[in-house]
């Protein structure tokens, strides 16, 4: 997942396709970033080998700005029809296990997964949706990799959101209780609680 070539590219309005010469008659890479670098405005699309690459090696990207990047290029895709919730959900679960940058979990958890489960899901996956994602943001904060804090508050802010299934509720009452987060096994993970957030817990058990 390192770039090896970046190429600059004019288009005109009145074009509908065009040939980029310095590539023609060469072997194809592992994957393309359109718009790298994000200068262009235009309606992008990934293609398939691209997404495919990126469904299992989006996370190997060393900078996170071209990671975010490639996220939102994605939801871009989704609002126009040119993929599907399922499959960006599924990219989101497989590449934002061992993601640490707060630039990239604050576009996907607050701008990105929310809209894609309340609006591009079927309703007979709602639930089960909200269910894996709380166990995914739940494990990113066990894995011991986010160190600072407004990151920590971001993804605990998103298990909140995400808490809709009862054992997940009944796991709200005891960090209520505890006044610190425990994992899926029941052991404490030392995150404590901010008061803010004991608040949104207190709102939820009582909605739910």
């Amino acid at each position: 997942m390192k770039v090896i070539k970046v190429i600059d590219i004019v288009t005109k309005d009145d074009q509908e396709t065009f040939d980029i010469e310095e590539l023609v008659g060469t072997e194809a890479p592992f994957a393309y970033h359109i718009n790298y670098g994000c200068i262009g405005h235009a309606k992008f699309i990934i293609d398939k080998n691209s997404i495919d690459a990126f469904a299992n090696n989006l996370s190997k990207i060393e900078d996170s700005y071209h990671r975010a990047h490639l996220y939102n290029l994605m939801f871009d895709m989704l609002k126009e029809g040119d993929m599907s919730g399922s499959q960006l959900l599924k990219i989101c679960k497989s590449q934002l296990v061992g993601e640490t940058q707060t630039n990239v979990l604050t576009d996907v958890l607050k701008s990105i997964i929310p809209v894609v489960i309340a609006d591009f899901m079927p309703i007979e996956l709602y639930e089960q949706s909200h269910k894996d994602m709380f166990e995914l943001f739940l494990g990113i904060l066990a894995s011991g990799n986010i160190t600072h804090k407004v990151t920590r508050e971001l993804i605990l802010e998103a298990i909140l959101i995400s808490a809709k299934d009862e054992g997940h509720i009944e796991q709200l009452i005891n960090w209520f209780k505890t006044g610190f987060v425990h994992d899926l096994q029941g052991n404490n993970l030392n995150i404590e609680i901010p008061l803010q957030s004991k608040h949104k817990i207190m709102i939820k058990i009582w909605s739910s």
